[in-house]
């Protein structure tokens, strides 16, 4: 027999993560992780590993900055449907972001 939520044993349900999420304490010690090693990598490869990420796949490089930014800080981004214009002026928000925060990354100049 089932209760009305459709739950076979009756017993209240615990709170379920979004599926395929880890466990908070999971992703907190895997985003330490990574922060780990993207600092390793940055030691190793320096700045240059980072400008080429922005001027090859710039996307990827919004991404990144986005994700390591402070959330009060960072909006949703979503750049599918944009403009090549749209997306210029959101790189610009971004990087002008960085500098502000302290980051010297520089302008990236499109080859168009």
């Amino acid at each position: 027999m089932t209760d009305a939520d459709g739950n076979p044993s009756g017993r209240p349900r615990s709170p379920r993560r979004r599926p395929g999420t880890a466990p908070k304490s999971a992703s907190t010690g895997l985003g330490e992780a990574f922060l780990a090693a993207l600092h390793a990598d940055f030691l190793a490869h320096g700045a240059g590993a980072i400008e080429r990420v922005r001027l090859d796949n710039p996307t990827a490089y919004i991404k990144l900055c986005d994700a390591l930014l402070p959330k009060d800080v960072a909006s949703p981004l979503d750049e599918r449907g944009l403009s090549d214009e749209e997306l210029d002026r959101r790189i610009g928000e971004i990087l002008r972001q960085c500098q502000s925060a302290g980051l010297e990354i520089g302008t990236a100049q499109a080859a168009r």
